[in-house]
């Protein structure tokens, strides 16, 4: 059994002759989720039959707000929710029906596992024993371990430790970990010991049946090194006249690289002057083969160098090579952007010659970003201007085949709202009104955007005087300390009262403070009646949640209430296997309040309210914590099958993964990157992330929805009505972003990716939500219909449409500006 390698080159910077190992880096759904064209009877009765659209007691309980906390009075009866109520008891399993743990003493001292070194290329270099010493120079400048074994194991975990490093890995089932992060390893002469194991089940589960252990030393020959100057030493030497002194300009220089390159990335090298460059090159090559991001200096120039070459590979995988010359009538720092780079397949001494690129262009370095709105800048509004005239996103397929004309939409909505500015006032709530705010101020919104971008303030003042009416005039009023029930269409208004409250974030430097003041009041009203009332619902599973206290656990949190069916497992995997099972409280983290809580994530940062801002970040860490298994999968699938939909409940967790990336991405902005860095093995039952589990994030959950859509996993529903109609693996039962039975294609990756990845900087992400993976469906042709799962007027708006263009605004933008304080 070959430990695989694949993982380690994909996810993190290969080693060198100082590296001694790498490796990587309740219920309920929206009824929009149906086909643009389903009438409302259908959707109405879609939405009634979903798991947690239960009957519902209506009561007003009253809420009351002392010092930034919400209290309940107690008994809370406000929900009557038999398909919360009831769920799956685990089943018992008799004590002599598990197997007793193999005794390791007995077995036969013969070892099962066969340690060696591999090179780059997967090459067996040499076999270890125990207490060999190994010299680092003598090995090549790229290498790894494996353990091999012929015996049948379920999964087997590789583990190299020393007093500074603690790496893990299990077979096709899990990336490297450093000190439980997902991160390169950067080790150095020492002691090693590595181990693995084998054991019953996969990914690491199951009983152990074996593991064999050895130790080794990385030596470096330091014999040509001269001693570091002693405190006697009245001078220090003077440095060599091929070695610029620190803090010189190509120190500069390489300092610059790094910055684009990234902290992380790999040194491939700094070649002097005469000096060959093959070694640096080949580095470049296997950095590049390997998608690591790294870097490289070539010096032109002997004493005092002020000339040179440079080449970087970013972490969203772009080639640049850059030229240095800061003499007198230099130019300076430049560039060349290679895209669509492809490599020659020889190593040769120019390193521009060894790469041919689809497309060149000289681009500026990142600019800072002074924050204007929740999610702009001034800089990005600058790039919004340059694309709305030459793209990307501005006209069909002008980036790849298929891709939306976003500009060209923005332009035509901005317009259509003009010609009628008051088509959408309206003077009822949701649940009094039905569906007839579902598509109301979408076009209001572009025109928003619209006035920002071109800065017309004729659009503008037509955009100010129609939110004014519909705060001051409409009759419209929340009231903040009254419950208003999530599935009695409360998220309904979250998403229309969102996509007016962005509009006006686009357009406030035109409202005078009074006229702020009012806005603002209102959408706060909006955004409290909506973060206590879902905080009323959560509150009956854990009581203490707005202090973070989980101590008191109630209903969903008190035991396990298995959700779904046939058992409650989140899918299957590509052997037919029940992976995930579903505890109920996963199932509260849904769609629908997450709907609401980001549209109080948005008036949090709006506004600049505490209180706001402690609800949206609790819900985005609850969510990860209980609503999200180790793998990145979500409670959500329990809806899986819904409506005839294998994918149904991916569709909806895209709602849910908008919520908490925008929820993280509009704290960073503030220079709160506490979402984004949140890595936890929190959980409850089978949320919980064991030690032989990756700690769950927000990323996390982003990289599983990529994989499964463009096949990098194989997920399958487990829903009755999925295997009755599919065998269990077959490929239209699958878990993914296209329905061929009805031959309909979701986009929702670009409501969140675009976003996330400003903080990522993740080429695997990009490529996901452009759709350039291998497998990739690509974007929809005009032969498919276009999934929405929301407002059918813009399925690249994000849920709800609450956004002009996510790909417009976000999407390619990951090295362009700096966002973050």
């Amino acid at each position: 059994m070959k430990f695989e390698n694949y993982l380690i080159r994909s996810f993190a910077v290969l080693c060198t002759t100082t590296v001694a190992a790498c490796g990587g880096a309740g219920g309920g759904g929206q009824s929009s989720l149906l086909p643009t064209g389903t009438s409302n009877e259908a959707q109405t009765t879609a939405s009634a039959n979903g798991n947690e659209a239960a009957p519902i007691v209506e009561v007003e309980v009253e809420v009351i707000i002392e010092e930034d906390t919400v209290s309940i009075p107690e008994p809370i009866t406000i929900i009557e929710d038999p398909a919360i109520e009831e769920g799956i008891a685990e089943d018992p399993v008799a004590e002599e029906d598990i197997a007793p743990p193999p005794d390791p003493n007995s077995e036969n001292s013969t070892p099962v596992f066969v340690f060696k070194v591999i090179d780059a290329d997967e090459n067996d270099i040499l076999t270890l024993e125990d207490g060999d010493i190994l010299d680092l120079d003598e090995l090549p400048p790229f290498f790894n371990f494996e353990a091999e074994t012929e015996t049948q194991f379920g999964s087997v975990q590789v583990s190299l430790e020393s007093e500074e490093y603690n790496l893990t890995r299990v077979e096709e089932g899990a990336i490297w970990t450093v000190n439980d992060q997902n991160a390169g390893f950067d080790g150095s002469a020492g002691t090693y010991t590595i181990s693995a194991t084998g054991f019953s089940g996969d990914g690491a589960s199951g009983l152990s049946s074996k593991t064999d252990t050895i130790q080794i030393i990385l030596n470096s020959d330091q014999s040509d090194t001269p001693p570091p100057p002693t405190e006697d030493d009245e001078t220090p030497a003077d440095p060599s006249p091929e070695e610029p002194a620190q803090n010189g300009p190509i120190e500069q220089f390489q300092e610059h690289l790094i910055n684009n390159a990234g902290n992380d990335s790999l040194n491939c090298g700094d070649v002097l002057v005469g000096e060959p460059s093959l070694n640096v090159n080949q580095c470049i090559v296997e950095s590049f083969l390997s998608t690591t991001p790294s870097y490289a200096v070539y010096q032109r120039q002997i004493a005092g160098s002020t000339i040179a070459d440079g080449i970087t590979l970013n972490p969203v995988g772009l080639l640049e090579f850059w030229s240095y010359d800061s003499s007198a009538g230099g130019n300076g720092i430049t560039s060349v952007v290679c895209e669509n780079a492809t490599y020659g397949g020889t190593v040769l001494e120019d390193v521009e010659d060894m790469f041919s690129c689809g497309v060149t262009s000289t681009t500026p370095p990142s600019v800072d970003g002074v924050r204007q709105g929740v999610f702009f800048t001034d800089a990005e509004v600058e790039i919004w201007r340059e694309r709305s005239e030459n793209g990307p996103f501005k006209s069909f397929g002008d980036v790849e085949p298929n891709s939306p004309g976003e500009w060209d939409r923005i332009v035509d909505h901005a317009n259509t709202f003009m010609n009628d500015p008051s088509r959408d006032r309206t003077t009822r709530k949701s649940g009094q009104n039905g569906y007839e705010n579902y598509e109301t101020h979408q076009t209001l919104k572009d025109a928003a955007f619209c006035s920002l971008v071109k800065n017309d303030a004729e659009i503008a003042e037509t955009v100010k005087t129609e939110i004014l009416w519909q705060v001051r005039n409409s009759g419209i009023t929340w009231n903040r300390q009254q419950y208003y029930d999530t599935d009695s269409d409360g998220w309904w208004d979250a998403e229309w009262v969102f996509r007016l409250a962005m509009a006006y974030d686009f357009t406030k430097h035109y409202f005078s403070d009074s006229e702020k003041a009012d806005v603002e009041n209102w959408f706060k009203d909006t955004a409290y009646q909506h973060a206590n009332s879902v905080h009323a619902e959560l509150a009956l599973n854990f009581p203490g949640r707005l202090d973070r206290n989980y101590d008191e656990k109630r209903r969903s949190a008190q035991s396990f209430d298995g959700a779904g069916s046939p058992d409650g497992h989140a899918y299957l995997d590509e052997n037919g296997n029940s992976v995930n099972r579903l505890p109920n409280l996963a199932k509260w983290y849904n769609n629908r309040r997450s709907t609401r809580m980001g549209f109080v994530s948005f008036v949090a940062i709006l506004t600049d309210d505490a209180t706001l801002k402690n609800h949206a970040k609790i819900y985005t860490e609850e969510y990860i914590k209980f609503g999200m298994f180790p793998d990145g999968t979500p409670g959500e699938y329990n809806r899986n099958g819904n409506y005839g939909y294998p994918s149904a409940g991916k569709h909806y967790n895209a709602i849910n993964l908008q919520t908490i990336v925008f929820t993280a991405e509009a704290f960073a902005r503030t220079g709160d990157m506490s979402l984004y860095e949140l890595e936890t093995r929190e959980g409850l039952w089978t949320t919980v992330a064991s030690s032989n589990e990756p700690m769950k994030s927000i990323k996390t959950g982003v990289v599983n929805y990529l994989d499964e859509i463009d096949y990098t996993v194989e997920h399958f529903c487990e829903d009755p009505d999925c295997l009755a109609r599919y065998p269990q693996t077959h490929p239209n039962n699958r878990i993914d972003s296209y329905s061929e039975d009805r031959n309909i294609q979701w986009v929702n990756e670009v409501w969140f990716s675009p976003m996330g990845n400003k903080f990522w900087q993740d080429k695997r992400i990009q490529d996901g939500y452009m759709h350039r993976r291998p497998n990739s469906e690509g974007f929809p042709n005009s032969s498919r219909k276009t999934g929405t799962a929301g407002p059918s007027g813009n399925p690249y708006g994000g849920s709800g449409v609450v956004f002009p263009s996510t790909l417009f605004m976000f999407g390619l933008m990951e090295d362009k500006v700096d966002v973050y304080p």
